[in-house]
């Protein structure tokens, strides 16, 4: 019980301090925090925060930090994908190889998040617009018909 109190507090600081860089515009603060947080919950909401600010104010630091999070073989496949959203959000085509590997190795959900990932850059990566082509034939409906949807929008 305590530990679970513990960790409730040590969590409601990092929620608070995800509010603060985020009124302080303060995009690598957040940035670390989705690099160094144990707690994936922590993680995702970084990730969200990241997003409501403008990519043209987020540092190069912050968007390495994102590329790593969809590299890494350790990280969660629904955190990862929200990693993959943001980058598809500021338009950085850097990590379009990495989110193709890293959604065959994940759950169709997560799988689906890379999808709208990769239609975000599909018009300035021929690799997001192959694997978009590829994933017409996906196992799982909701990808393939997602993926037949954005080929018909082009």
């Amino acid at each position: 019980m305590i530990a679970w109190l513990l960790c409730a507090c040590l969590g409601h600081r990092s929620l608070q301090r995800i509010e603060k860089y985020h009124a302080l515009g303060n995009t690598d603060g957040i940035a670390q925090i989705i690099q160094t947080s144990p707690h994936a919950y922590i993680r995702f909401e970084a990730i969200q925060s990241l997003q409501e600010t403008p990519p043209q104010y987020w540092s190069n630091q912050s968007l390495e930090i994102l590329g790593s999070c969809v590299q890494s073989s350790s990280e969660y496949c629904y955190i990862s994908s929200q990693c993959a959203r943001a980058l598809g959000f500021a338009q950085n085509t850097e990590y379009v190889e990495s989110i193709t590997q890293k959604m065959d190795y994940c759950d169709s959900e997560s799988r689906y998040h890379f999808l709208l990932a990769l239609a975000r850059l599909q018009d300035s990566s021929v690799l997001a617009r192959a694997k978009i082509i590829e994933l017409e034939q996906d196992i799982d409906l909701l990808v393939r018909q997602k993926a037949i949807d954005l080929r018909a929008e082009q």
